[in-house]
């Protein structure tokens, strides 16, 4: 809602709203809405400005900066970390299932380790995948025990390729890969990640 003010040359024409002369014969912005606007004054003649006399200013003194002291730098001590205590796992102990030495069955014998196939009644392996066929890896973990169907007792901690089912009626675990399609796993067969992995009602993926 401002407006320009529009006063003559020289004039010091009031500025509704506004307080002061300001310099005559200059326009200013005011706003009409809010202010009721004046008489307008007869003009005024102007003032006979006096002779203008340049003023030489003096020099400005440069402020002297005094040089800032380097800050003093002390040594920052590292903290000495708190030792971490390692967290305690106890060892899953493994089930024993016992089985009556046999004393038909083929000798147990150590025949070396990283072998590709191991036959039946031969250590050391790691994994079923070490055995050959339908063998699975039994680990043993005593001195002079026994495995099903093999005769003779075990070498320390010597694992030895075996027929479960001959003994046990249970089907072998077999690893057919990882990572197959949902209902890919039929009972005893791995590597499944969940229940929905295996094929069959009642199956259901055992995690370990």
């Amino acid at each position: 809602h401002l407006v320009c003010f529009q006063r003559g040359r020289g004039s010091y024409a009031p500025v509704p709203g506004c307080d002061g002369n300001g310099i005559g014969g200059k326009d200013y912005c005011y706003n009409p809405v809010a202010t009721t606007p004046a008489p307008t004054p007869a003009p005024t003649p102007a003032p006979t400005p006096a002779p203008f006399a340049p003023t030489t200013a003096a020099p400005t003194p440069v402020p002297t900066t005094a040089p800032t002291p380097a800050p003093t730098l002390v040594p920052t001590v590292e903290p000495t970390p708190e030792p971490t205590a390692e967290p305690t796992v106890t060892p899953t102990e493994t089930p024993t299932v016992s089985f009556a030495p046999s004393t038909t069955g083929p000798a147990l014998v150590n025949v070396g380790d990283g072998l590709s196939s191991y036959n039946l009644c031969q250590g050391n392996c790691n994994i079923d995948v070490d055995c050959a066929g339908d063998l699975v890896c039994f680990q043993s973990d005593v001195e002079g025990g026994s495995v099903p169907g093999c005769s003779g007792v075990t070498e320390g901690t010597t694992n030895y390729c075996f027929t479960p089912t001959v003994h046990t009626d249970n089907l072998p675990l077999i690893l057919i890969g990882n990572g197959l399609d949902h209902g890919s796993y039929g009972e005893c067969q791995g590597d499944c990640d969940s229940d929905l992995d295996c094929n069959g009602d009642h199956l259901v993926c055992f995690q370990r």
